[in-house]
C-alpha cells in the first residue's frame, strides 16, 4: 500500500506486508503432530519528510514474527 504524498508533498509514507502458512509435510507417528508446519508474518512501514530540497529524513519500522515446528 502507498498512501503517497501528503501535506503538500513533504511527507510520504508507504506500508507493505506479508503473511506465509505452511501447514506442515510430515507427520510425527509418535505424538500425531505435524512437523514442518510454518506461520510468519512481517509488516514495513516507511515515512519521509522533506520539508526543502536540502533536507529530508526517513523513519523506517519493521515487524515481523515466525512461528516454525520443525523436527
Amino acid at each position: 500500500v502507498n498512501t503517497g504524498a501528503m501535506a503538500d508533498g513533504k511527507v510520504l509514507a508507504k506500508l507493505s506486508a506479508s503473511t506465509r502458512n505452511y501447514d506442515g509435510f510430515t507427520k510425527n507417528t509418535f505424538t500425531g503432530n505435524k512437523l514442518d508446519s510454518l506461520e510468519s508474518h512481517g509488516a514495513r512501514l516507511t515515512v519521509q519528510y522533506q520539508p526543502s530540497d536540502r533536507f529530508d529524513l526517513t523513519v523506517i519500522g519493521d515487524y515481523a514474527a515466525e512461528r516454525f515446528n520443525g523436527p
